[in-house]
C-alpha cells in the first residue's frame, strides 16, 4: 500500500473499494466458494436423517466435522504463508469436495464411514476467508479501503449464514440427498478454482520470514485478540441455543429461524454502516467500545418480551458482531508476525467456532436447568463481558504489533 490514505465517506467507501482492479472478482468468487460454509452443517444433518441415522449419530458426525474444520484452518493457513495460495487452496478444494462426494455415497454404511468423510471434508475445507483477507493489503491502495474491505467481507459473511441454511433446505426439498451434496461440493470447488485463477492470487507470495514453531501465536497481541474472539463466539453459541428455547416457550419453534436470521441481519447492517465510516484513532479503543455495546445489546434479551418485540431486540443484539470482527481483523493484520497473516486470520475462525461450541454446550445445560431461558440470555451477555474483559485487561500490556 503505497498511496496515501483517502477518505471515502458513506456508501462511496464501498464503491471505491469495489472499483479497484480485481476487487469485485476476488470477493465474488471467494464468496461463491464460501457459500457451502453456511450450508454444510445443515446439509450433513439432512443427509444423515434422510438415511435414517439417529440424532445421536448425527451429533457425533457433526462434532467430527466441526473439530476437523477448527483444526484444519490454521494448518492450511500456515501452509499458505509458506507456499502461496494457489496450490494449497486447489488441493484443499478438491480434497474437501471429495469428502462431501464420498459422504453422498455413504448411505447406510457403518458410522465410521461418514465420520471419515466429514473428517476429510472439514480438515481440507479451503481457507478462503483468511486467504482473501491476506490479499486486501496488496490489492487495495490504502489502509482506509482495507478496513472497508474487512467490514464488507464480515457483513457478507452474515448474509451467507442467513441464506446458507435456507438454500440447503430448498436443495434437499427439491433433489435427492446425494445430489444436494454433489451441488454443495461443486459450488465450493468452482468458487475456489475461479478465485485461485485471479491474477492477485496467482502472484501473491508471503513475505520473507524465519519460520517459527508458534507461527502467528508468538504475537501476544494476536493471542489477546483470539482470546476475546473466543468469548464473542461463546456469546453467539449461547444465543443460538437460547433463542430456540425461547421460541418453543413462546409457542412456536418455527420462530427460531426468523429470530436468528434477524440477529444476522443486524450484523449485516451493522457491518455495512461500520465500513461506511473512516475511523480514526486507536483500533484497540474502538474494539473495547464495540464489545461494550454488544454487552448492552444483549442485556434486554433477558426481558423475554413477546416475539414481535424480540425480533427488534435481536436485531440490536446482532448489530455489533460484524463491526467487532472487522475491527479485530485490522488488529490481527497489524500484529501478526511477518509471514503469518493468513494463519492468524484462520485462527480467528477456529477460536470463534470453538467458543461457539462451548457456548452452545453451556446453554444446553443452562436452559434445562435452574437459570432457564431468562437466565440463559444473561449468560449470553456474560460471555460478551468476558470478551470485553480480555480486551480491557490484556491489551493494557499487549504490544501494538509484532514483526
Amino acid at each position: 500500500m503505497t498511496a496515501p490514505v483517502q477518505a471515502h465517506p458513506g456508501l462511496a467507501s464501498y464503491r471505491a473499494c469495489l472499483a479497484q482492479p480485481h476487487a469485485l472478482a476476488l470477493i465474488g468468487s471467494n464468496l461463491l466458494g464460501r457459500v457451502p460454509n453456511g450450508m454444510a452443517t445443515l446439509s450433513i444433518v439432512l443427509f444423515l436423517r434422510a438415511h435414517g441415522r439417529s440424532f445421536a449419530e448425527v451429533g457425533v458426525v457433526i462434532a467430527t466435522f466441526a473439530l476437523a474444520s477448527a483444526v484444519g484452518g490454521p494448518a492450511l493457513g500456515r501452509a499458505i504463508d509458506r507456499t502461496g495460495q494457489v496450490l494449497v487452496l486447489t488441493v484443499a478444494g478438491f480434497g474437501s469436495a471429495a469428502g462431501f462426494c464420498l459422504l453422498a455415497a455413504a448411505g447406510d454404511a457403518d458410522l465410521r464411514y461418514p465420520m471419515a468423510c466429514v473428517l476429510l471434508a472439514g480438515l481440507l475445507s479451503p481457507p478462503l476467508e483468511p486467504a482473501l483477507r491476506s490479499l486486501w493489503s496488496v490489492v487495495l491502495p490504502d489502509r482506509a479501503l482495507v478496513e472497508v474491505a474487512y467490514a464488507l467481507d464480515t457483513s457478507l459473511q452474515e448474509l451467507l449464514y442467513i441464506l446458507g441454511p435456507f438454500l440447503a433446505a430448498v436443495l434437499f426439498a427439491t433433489v435427492a440427498p446425494e445430489v444436494a451434496l454433489y451441488v454443495l461440493s461443486a459450488t465450493m470447488l468452482v468458487g475456489t478454482l475461479v478465485f485461485v485463477s485471479r491474477e492477485p492470487v496467482r502472484h501473491w507470495r508471503p513475505p520473507a520470514h524465519t519460520p517459527h514453531w508458534a507461527g502467528a501465536l508468538r504475537s501476544r497481541t494476536v493471542v489477546v485478540i483470539l482470546g476475546s474472539m473466543f468469548w464473542v463466539g461463546s456469546s453467539l453459541g449461547v444465543l443460538n441455543v437460547v433463542v430456540v428455547a425461547y421460541a418453543e416457550q413462546a409457542g412456536s419453534s418455527s420462530y427460531s429461524g426468523g429470530l436468528l436470521g434477524t440477529a444476522s441481519l443486524g450484523g449485516l447492517v451493522g457491518g455495512l454502516l461500520y465500513g461506511s465510516r473512516r475511523w480514526q484513532g486507536s483500533a484497540v479503543l474502538r474494539l473495547r467500545w464495540l464489545l461494550a455495546a454488544m454487552v448492552v445489546g444483549y442485556l434486554p434479551l433477558a426481558l423475554t418480551p413477546r416475539p414481535v418485540w424480540m425480533f427488534g431486540l435481536l436485531f440490536g443484539a446482532g448489530f455489533f458482531l460484524a463491526p467487532i470482527l472487522a475491527c479485530g481483523f485490522v488488529l490481527i493484520a497489524d500484529a501478526a508476525p511477518a509471514g503469518t497473516v493468513t494463519e492468524a486470520f484462520a485462527w480467528v475462525t477456529t477460536l470463534f467456532l470453538a467458543g461457539s461450541a462451548l457456548g452452545s454446550s453451556i446453554a444446553g445445560l443452562s436452559v434445562g436447568g435452574g437459570p432457564g431461558v431468562r437466565g440463559s440470555f444473561l449468560l449470553t451477555a456474560g460471555c460478551a463481558v468476558l470478551a470485553l474483559a480480555v480486551a480491557l485487561l490484556a491489551f493494557a500490556r499487549a504490544e501494538p504489533a509484532a514483526g
